[in-house]
């Protein structure tokens, strides 16, 4: 609920950087530890498919309330995508967020 309200008080548009920031309170440690980002990951992975794509992230900013474009998420996804394979894993998504701390 936390990084919802972020979202919303940001507005309803929001870049990448302001996305993450958003979901930044969700990550309870210092530093991130892998089951304080097992609780954002299992936000995002609704399905339990075990990685996300452009669908998930589009749901999942929707439910936060915001406007990405197509491209935006992309370019989300892109970023986080270490293997090329078009989906972000669990691993990749901890990579990225330890990186950005």
């Amino acid at each position: 609920m936390v990084a919802v309200r972020a979202c919303r008080r940001k507005g309803h548009k929001m870049d990448f950087a302001g996305f993450m920031d958003a979901i930044a309170p969700l990550l309870t440690a210092a530093e991130p530890t892998q089951e304080s980002v097992r609780r954002a990951w299992r936000l995002l992975d609704e399905n339990r498919k075990g990685h996300l794509d452009i669908e998930d992230l589009s749901r999942a900013v929707h439910n936060f309330g915001l406007e990405l474009s197509v491209e935006e998420l992309r370019d989300m996804v892109a970023y986080c995508d270490g293997n090329g394979s078009g989906e972000i894993t669990f691993d990749e998504f901890y990579q990225m967020l330890s990186r950005n701390q």
